[in-house]
């Protein structure tokens, strides 16, 4: 199923060997949350409903060409707008800026969506910070598991001034 992808299939089905061949167990928590993906794109739902293989599926071959967003967590357009060294490094390969967050980003704290920042997740969880001290993969580890169960602050949105905090 696609909608919007205008690139050839050789091009989409290179990058989705190329990614997939990284991206699974926690590096895909990271990147990719079926509910979040099914929710956000209306066409997708109708499709797949909520197979989240199917949905993966779609994901790897034409969603990351397309530009879409999977995860709360990760935005490869916001990566590399707030990011110009990767900009500079990578230009628009997508399989690098994902293979780029999973490896480093995060470990370097680098906030990859306006939704979630894992160092203001730690900062205005105390007892986050008390657990995990600077471990931002078990942080990020933490939300990705218990975010629609706690009401936790994962976020400052910039746009909204310095005392809103977003909540998943």
């Amino acid at each position: 199923y696609k909608t919007t992808s205008t690139s050839s299939s050789s091009s989409t089905s290179n990058t989705s060997s190329n990614t997939s061949s990284w991206l699974s167990g926690a590096a895909k928590d990271m990147v990719f949350d079926a509910e979040y993906y099914a929710a956000r794109y209306p066409d997708l739902r109708a499709a797949y409903g909520t197979d989240a293989t199917k949905l993966f599926e779609h994901f790897l071959s034409y969603g990351i060409k397309e530009g879409r967003i999977a995860s709360a967590i990760f935005s490869i357009q916001y990566y590399v707008e707030n990011n110009s060294d990767l900009k500079a490094a990578f230009g628009t390969n997508e399989s690098q800026l994902y293979n780029h967050f999973v490896n480093y980003g995060i470990k370097e704290g680098r906030q990859a969506s306006p939704m979630f920042s894992v160092d203001y997740y730690l900062t205005k969880n105390a007892d986050l910070k008390v657990a995990f001290g600077s471990n931002r993969e078990s942080a990020m580890n933490h939300f990705i598991s218990y975010c629609n169960s706690e009401n936790r602050i994962t976020a400052q949105h910039a746009n909204l001034g310095d005392n809103v905090d977003v909540r998943i």
